[in-house]
């Protein structure tokens, strides 16, 4: 039985054998919610059944978009790569300047597939004639976003 103090406002006191009691039954309801456990599997097995599961769709759809992807709409990536000795595969670096591009800001072109550091790229080649002997425009280039930890703020 609970008891409150003086003040009703205050949360209720509890003895230790209540306050064992409650914790007991609040771990059996924990342990009958539990999957893995051997004496809820049936009930487990039960609820899966019921359950109508689609089939996996047959065309690859993309995770953003969810629009249907076709291949010649997937461009190919050639990037340069330098083989440090410390590891086995090495860092990708920028066609431009050979500087590794790290958690740098980079663009993909999509005529030749090479990936150049952003601040190259807009001050050597976005709008003029380059070493790759192509003009780019407005829709020839894609941003590439650093890599991170996933955590969107």
């Amino acid at each position: 039985m609970a008891r409150h103090s003086k003040n009703n406002t205050a949360n209720p006191i509890f003895t230790y054998h209540e306050r064992k009691k409650k914790e007991e039954e609040k771990n059996l309801l924990d342990i009958s919610n539990n999957f893995w456990l051997s004496c809820n599997t049936s009930k487990v097995k039960k609820d899966t059944i019921q359950k109508k599961l689609k089939p996996p769709s047959k065309n690859l759809i993309c995770p953003i978009t969810k629009k249907p992807l076709k291949m010649n709409e997937l461009i190919t990536i050639n990037p340069e790569v330098i083989k440090n000795g410390d590891s086995e595969n090495g860092g990708w670096v920028c066609s431009f300047s050979k500087k590794n591009i790290d958690h740098h800001k980079a663009v993909l072109l999509k005529k030749t597939g090479k990936i150049i550091l952003k601040s190259f790229f807009e001050n050597f080649i976005y709008g003029k004639k380059n070493s790759y002997d192509i003009t780019v425009g407005e829709d020839d280039f894609i941003n590439l976003e650093a890599g991170g930890t996933g955590i969107v703020y």
